[in-house]
């Protein structure tokens, strides 16, 4: 994803709205029209091993919504494409 550019004050002009909307199209853009992402997929765009997701989901320290496919230790767990693109926005709007 490309980078947001502050203007001279070191402040953006891209309201949270904004910055949600182009996370949304961006994610939709490199996956397609999906509804929901798998762990590999949400690791590779927040630049963790699918271990690391695992373990931030054991600890609750993963603050992405997420369900499972079913009740199996085996089921998959898939993040919503919304969700995903709400906590990057989370994410970049208290780093600014």
């Amino acid at each position: 994803m490309k980078a947001i550019n502050n203007n001279d004050y070191g402040q953006n002009n891209y309201s949270t709205f904004e910055v949600n909307e182009y996370i949304l199209n961006e994610l939709n853009r490199r996956f397609g029209d999906k509804f929901a992402l798998t762990k590999n997929e949400v690791a590779s765009v927040l630049n963790l091993t699918s271990r690391t997701l695992s373990n931030k989901m054991s600890n609750k320290t993963l603050k992405i919504r997420h369900f499972k496919t079913g009740e199996t230790l085996q089921s998959a767990v898939m993040f919503p494409l919304f969700a995903v693109a709400e906590y990057l926005t989370n994410e970049l709007c208290l780093a600014a």
